[in-house]
């Protein structure tokens, strides 16, 4: 099983569950507890408009048969904002797309794949446009 965030034109963030079985047979919970049978059924990408954990789980006959997959989100005010970049990332390390900035996922220190980007011989130059004038009493860089 395995989950993926993207950031929509419209500013909205959708969480992608992916299984290469059956994949309403993943079950979901957006509480932070384990899914059992009784939880929701995947049907299609969730939308993520608050804080929250998603974890899901791939049932059969009635039975949990997958380890459960937690993603956790965090909403900003620079969260599905329009993004830009002066320099693009290293090519190796751009997996995810400069949205990956933006996405409501922090980067884990374990995994440095598609939650992170990586820059190699120029300064990250990011613009966020939040649409509006508002004001901020901490910048603070999530990892």
């Amino acid at each position: 099983m395995d989950g993926k965030a993207s950031v929509e034109q419209n500013g909205k963030i959708k969480y992608e569950l992916s299984s290469a079985n059956e994949p309403s047979r993943i079950r979901f919970t957006t509480d932070g507890s384990e899914p059992t049978i009784n939880s929701n059924v995947y049907q299609k990408p969730l939308e993520i408009t608050k804080s929250q954990t998603v974890k899901s789980a791939y049932f059969e006959d009635g039975k949990k048969v997958s380890a459960t997959t937690s993603q956790d989100f965090v909403i900003t005010k620079s969260t599905a904002k329009k993004i830009t970049l002066e320099h693009q990332p290293a090519e190796a390390y751009s997996v995810g797309g400069v949205s990956t900035l933006v996405d409501g996922i922090k980067g884990s220190l374990k995994n440095h794949g598609k939650s992170w980007l990586g820059f190699s011989g120029k300064d990250v130059i990011v613009t966020i446009d939040v649409g509006t004038k508002m004001e901020f009493s901490t910048i603070q860089f999530l990892r």
